[in-house]
Protein backbone atom coordinates (compact mmCIF):
# COMPACT_ATOMS: atom_id res chain seq x y z
CA UNK A 1 0.00 0.00 0.00
CA UNK A 2 1.35 3.29 -0.89
CA UNK A 3 0.35 6.61 0.50
CA UNK A 4 1.19 9.84 -1.34
CA UNK A 5 0.48 13.29 0.51
CA UNK A 6 0.70 16.61 -1.30
CA UNK A 7 0.86 20.12 -0.09
CA UNK A 8 0.74 23.45 -1.85
CA UNK A 9 4.06 25.01 -0.29
CA UNK A 10 2.97 28.76 -1.32
CA UNK A 11 0.19 28.03 0.65
CA UNK A 12 1.13 29.84 4.19
CA UNK A 13 -1.06 26.99 5.99
CA UNK A 14 -0.32 24.39 3.77
CA UNK A 15 3.26 24.83 4.31
CA UNK A 16 2.65 24.38 8.57
CA UNK A 17 0.93 21.37 8.00
CA UNK A 18 3.63 20.08 5.78
CA UNK A 19 6.43 21.00 8.79
CA UNK A 20 4.70 19.09 11.15
CA UNK A 21 3.66 15.81 8.94
CA UNK A 22 8.00 15.89 8.33
CA UNK A 23 8.15 16.34 12.28
CA UNK A 24 5.70 13.72 13.17
CA UNK A 25 8.73 11.15 13.66
CA UNK A 26 10.48 13.61 16.27
CA UNK A 27 7.38 14.82 18.16
CA UNK A 28 6.15 10.92 18.63
CA UNK A 29 9.62 10.21 20.16
CA UNK A 30 9.42 13.51 22.55
CA UNK A 31 6.39 12.47 23.79
CA UNK A 32 7.27 8.57 24.47
CA UNK A 33 10.39 9.98 26.32
CA UNK A 34 8.26 12.69 28.62
CA UNK A 35 5.73 10.20 29.41
CA UNK A 36 8.06 7.20 29.67
CA UNK A 37 11.79 8.29 31.05
CA UNK A 38 11.61 12.02 31.93
CA UNK A 39 9.58 11.76 34.90
CA UNK A 40 12.18 9.51 36.40
CA UNK A 41 14.52 12.62 36.34
CA UNK A 42 12.18 13.64 39.46
CA UNK A 43 10.57 10.34 41.19
CA UNK A 44 13.25 10.16 44.10
CA UNK A 45 13.98 13.87 44.40
CA UNK A 46 13.93 14.68 48.05
CA UNK A 47 12.02 18.13 47.50
CA UNK A 48 9.31 18.85 45.08
CA UNK A 49 10.88 20.47 42.15
CA UNK A 50 9.98 23.85 41.47
CA UNK A 51 7.85 24.81 38.16
CA UNK A 52 9.95 26.77 36.34
CA UNK A 53 13.11 24.04 36.53
CA UNK A 54 10.21 20.92 34.91
CA UNK A 55 9.60 23.55 32.10
CA UNK A 56 13.21 24.69 31.33
CA UNK A 57 13.20 20.81 31.49
CA UNK A 58 10.80 20.25 29.35
CA UNK A 59 12.25 22.53 26.76
CA UNK A 60 16.15 21.52 26.80
CA UNK A 61 14.47 17.80 25.89
CA UNK A 62 11.96 19.64 23.12
CA UNK A 63 15.28 21.17 21.55
CA UNK A 64 17.63 17.76 22.19
CA UNK A 65 14.34 16.11 20.29
CA UNK A 66 14.02 18.51 17.49
CA UNK A 67 10.43 19.49 18.23
CA UNK A 68 11.58 23.08 19.81
CA UNK A 69 10.21 24.64 16.16
CA UNK A 70 6.58 24.18 16.81
CA UNK A 71 6.50 25.81 20.26
CA UNK A 72 4.54 29.03 19.37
Amino acid sequence: MKAILEFDTSDPDQRVELEQCMGASDMATFIFELLNNHHRKYKYMEDSPNWEQVMEDIHNLAREQNVEKFRD
